[in-house]
């Protein structure tokens, strides 16, 4: 009962910190913030996450992980006869529809925190090699995909900043060329 209840908690935290840094970066985000969304004493944070590093770097794994579900769904969803617009389109959509961790990942990435950052880092390596894989099983019409594998996270998160009017439709565009 005990772990449960502080695993609420500690999830009830980590969604105020990724709202924080969505709304204002990670830079922008107190632990005082975090525990005033939360309703709760700075004391009581500090009994889960001791500094703001310690809490950007779980909601940096808890952020990578989320993508990670999302592209492995992804890839599991393709086949041999998945067109290579098809692909691109829904790769897209992990990246952009509602719900994607992207932004939160962006502004970790970029942060001051060297243990989230490297969290982050690590996770668009892994990413990476996701989508050598989901390319083979899309055969000839990956092979766009696995030409572009390494610059696919780096795309996505350089148009989430750019502020392009249709992202998704963007990298729609430039990945099924």
């Amino acid at each position: 009962m005990a772990t449960r209840l502080n695993n609420q908690i500690s999830d009830k935290l980590l969604s105020a910190a990724e709202k924080l840094v969505t709304e204002r970066g990670a830079e922008g985000m107190s632990l005082g913030d975090v525990a005033a969304c939360c309703d709760i004493s700075k004391g009581t944070l500090y009994y889960y996450f001791k500094t703001r590093d310690e809490l950007l770097t779980a909601l940096a794994e808890r952020c990578t992980a989320a993508m990670e579900e999302r592209l492995f769904a992804w890839m599991n969803g393709l086949t041999a006869v998945t067109s290579a617009q098809e692909a691109a389109k829904s790769l897209a959509a992990v990246f952009f529809s509602e719900g994607s961790p992207l932004t939160t990942y962006r502004e970790l990435i970029s942060c001051f925190s060297d243990e989230a950052k490297a969290v982050c880092t690590s996770a668009a390596e892994a990413w990476r090699i996701v989508l050598e894989i989901a390319s083979l099983r899309l055969g000839q019409a990956g092979e766009s995909l696995a030409a572009r594998s390494a610059l696919v996270v780096p795309l996505a998160v350089g148009l989430s900043a750019s502020g392009a009017e249709d992202p998704e439709k963007a990298m729609i565009t430039l990945l099924a060329e």
